[in-house]
């Protein structure tokens, strides 16, 4: 009888290890940058209100330096246009941080991508927000 409680509490510990490891690699995988990437999209959206996200996906980083980098998310949202129809959409995100603000370009920033961006899309989306290849961020914000 014993023996049947001791394998009920080995298999719900490794459970819990099995689910703290998932939330480590999720967070990872989606931290902070992901939701600075969520609150510019919204920015942009006609009616942020609305909007619900149905994936957002770290496609690529790049360190800048103490602790900055350049980041490019994938978000697929839905949310109603201005004639109120729901509609899905797929955007690519492009920021960077500045100390523990984060920027992006005003005018390339946040684009239209397939779902998944193609690797094309990817070249000229950091192409038009000019990911860095040397050292240093851009100047122009969208804020």
């Amino acid at each position: 009888m014993k023996r049947w409680y001791i394998a009920v509490i080995v298999l719900l510990a490794s459970g819990l290890v099995a689910v703290a490891i998932g939330f480590v690699v999720w967070s990872l995988r989606n931290g902070p940058s992901t939701s600075e990437a969520e609150e510019i999209l919204l920015k942009t959206l006609e009616t942020p209100a609305t909007a619900q996200f149905v994936s957002v996906e770290l496609v690529d980083e790049t360190p800048l330096g103490k602790g900055s980098h350049y980041t490019l998310t994938h978000i697929v949202v839905d949310a109603q246009n201005t004639f109120g129809a729901l509609t899905r959409r797929s955007y690519c995100v492009i920021h960077w941080d500045v100390g523990t603000k984060y920027q992006w370009n005003g005018k390339f920033g946040v684009q239209k991508c397939g779902a998944p961006p193609t690797a094309n899309e990817i070249a000229i989306l950091k192409k038009l927000n000019d990911w860095p290849s040397r050292q240093g961020a851009p100047t122009t914000t969208g804020q």
